[in-house]
C-alpha cells in the first residue's frame, strides 16, 4: 500500500518579525501519518548532538547532509594532531554507524546551496525535502579541516607533524583557543624547541575571557612551558597581500613575518591561527532570505531555538545568535532541546524546551598537551590538575567515538 507523504500547511502568523519582515510561519502536520521527514543540515558536533537526540524518536526518518565522506572530524584535537602523528589518525573519526538502530536514517555526502523552508538544494543539483530541518552549518576557522577526504587530511597533518619535530624554532601568529593549545602541544612534546606565540589582542582565547585573569593564566602557564608569549603586537601582510607568501596557512621552511611596529619575525615553521570565525550561513541566507540573519551572518533564533519566521526549522551550534559561549559541551546541550520541542509539536503541546543566557555554564578550557592546561569557571581558575581531568588527556575524543558508534579509541593515544 503506498502512503502519501505527510501534508504540511504554513501558516502565516499575525505578528511579523519587525527587523526582517519576514512573517512567522506555523506547521500543522497530521500527526498520525508517517514518517515526519527530519533534515540536519550539517555533521560535526553540532549536527551529531542533535542527531543523536532526535534518532530516539521512532517517529522521525532523518537524513544528515555532511560534505565530509564518511567521516566525523574532532577538531577539538586538531592542535594535538599537528604535533602528534597518531592522533591525525584517530581525528577524523568513521561516522557511518551513526544511526546504526535504525536503518531508515541516513547520511547524505554534499554540501548545501540553498535551505528553503521546506527543501534543501545541494551543490549537485539534488533536492532533498523535509518536514522539519535542523541547521549546523558551524563555522569556519583555523581549526576546521579544509578536507572532504579522509586520507588527504591526515597526510596533511603528517606532514605538520614532522616538520615541526625537525625544527628548532616556531612561531604561531594568532592568540585564539588554536593558536594558544598548538603552542602548549608543542611545548609539552617538545620542552627544547623555542617556541613564540605573537598575538594582535591584548587578551587571549576570545574577548568574552578578555575581563578575567584567564589571560594571566595562561600566559604564566605557557611561560613555565617555555613559550613566548607576546600580546597586543599585529603581524602585517607583506606586498602582495598575506602574511605568507601566496596566501599561505603555514610554512615547514624558514620563514620571516614582520609585525606592525616593525619587528621582524623569524621561524623554521610558521603557523597562521588568525581570523575571525566565519559562519556558514550563506545558503541559509539564499533560501530563507537575509533577514534570518544579524548583522554577524548568524542565524536569529527564538529560546526554543527555532528559526524566526519560520517554526519548523531548528538551529544549534555556532551559526545562532546567543550569548552563551560557542564550545563543544555547550552544543551537546542543544540538541536534546530541539528533540524535545519536536516531539511537543508532534504532540500538539506547547514547547517548554528553552535556551537562555543561562543555560550554560560560562566554562573554558585550554589543553596544553596531556598533562598541562589552565580550566575557566564562574568559581575561579584551575590548573593542571582540573584541566587534566575535564579536557587534556583525552580531549573529549571518546565522546565522539561513543556519540557516532564508532567502536574503541585507538590505542596508544592516553
Amino acid at each position: 500500500m503506498n502512503l502519501q507523504p505527510p501534508l504540511i500547511i504554513l501558516q502565516p502568523n499575525k505578528q511579523h518579525n519587525k527587523s526582517s519582515n519576514l512573517p512567522t510561519y506555523k506547521s500543522i502536520l497530521p500527526h498520525t501519518m508517517a514518517p515526519v521527514k527530519v533534515v540536519i543540515v550539517g555533521g560535526g558536533p553540532a549536527g551529531i548532538s542533535a542527531a543523536t537526540a532526535l534518532a530516539k524518536n521512532p517517529q522521525l526518518e532523518i537524513t544528515v547532509i555532511e560534505k565530509h565522506k564518511s567521516f566525523a572530524y574532532h577538531n577539538y584535537a586538531g592542535p594535538r594532531a599537528l604535533v602528534i602523528p597518531k592522533w591525525a589518525d584517530a581525528i577524523f573519526v568513521d561516522n557511518s554507524n551513526l544511526f546504526k538502530d535504525n536503518k531508515a536514517n541516513k547520511i547524505v555526502t554534499g554540501t548545501a546551496k540553498s535551505v528553503k523552508a521546506h527543501q534543501v538544494e545541494l551543490e549537485d543539483g539534488s533536492i532533498i525535502s523535509f518536514d522539519y530541518a535542523v541547521l549546523a552549518t558551524g563555522s569556519t576557522n583555523a581549526s576546521k579541516t579544509k578536507y572532504d577526504d579522509k586520507a588527504d587530511g591526515i597526510k596533511e597533518y603528517h606532514t605538520i607533524a614532522e616538520s615541526v619535530k625537525n625544527a628548532k624554532t616556531i612561531l604561531i601568529v594568532g592568540g585564539g583557543a588554536v593558536g594558544v593549545e598548538f603552542a602548549g602541544e608543542v611545548a609539552a612534546q617538545y620542552p627544547t624547541k623555542k617556541v613564540t606565540l605573537v598575538t594582535s589582542q591584548p587578551y587571549l582565547i576570545n574577548e568574552h575571557f578578555s575581563k578575567t585573569h584567564l589571560t594571566k593564566k595562561i600566559t604564566e602557564t605557557l611561560s613555565k612551558m617555555g613559550v613566548t608569549v607576546v600580546l597586543s603586537e599585529k603581524i602585517v601582510k607583506g606586498e602582495d597581500g598575506h602574511i605568507l607568501p601566496n596566501g599561505a596557512d603555514y610554512s615547514l621552511t624558514p620563514a620571516t613575518v614582520k609585525s606592525e611596529s616593525g619587528k621582524e619575525y623569524t621561524a623554521d615553521v610558521v603557523y597562521l591561527a588568525v581570523g575571525n570565525a566565519k559562519f556558514n550561513t550563506e545558503a541559509i541566507a539564499d533560501g530563507l532570505g537575509e533577514g534570518v540573519l544579524n548583522e554577524k551572518k548568524e542565524v536569529k533564533v527564538k529560546e526554543t531555538l527555532q528559526v524566526v519566521g519560520f517554526d519548523n526549522i531548528f538551529a544549534l551550534g555556532d551559526i545562532i545568535d546567543t550569548k552563551t559561549p560557542k564550545v563543544g559541551f555547550v552544543t551537546q546541550s542543544q540538541g536534546p532541546i530541539i528533540a524535545k520541542n519536536l516531539a511537543s509539536i508532534l504532540a500538539n503541546k506547547p514547547l517548554t524546551g528553552k535556551w537562555t543566557s543561562a543555560s550554560a555554564l560560562d566554562v573554558m578550557g585550554v589543553a596544553f598537551g596531556p598533562a598541562h592546561g589552565v580550566v575557566y569557571t564562574p568559581l575561579g581558575i584551575f590548573g593542571n590538575f582540573t584541566a587534566r581531568m575535564m579536557k587534556s588527556k583525552t580531549i573529549f575524543l571518546p565522546a565522539t567515538y561513543d556519540s557516532v558508534h564508532a567502536g574503541k579509541v585507538p590505542e596508544g593515544l592516553f
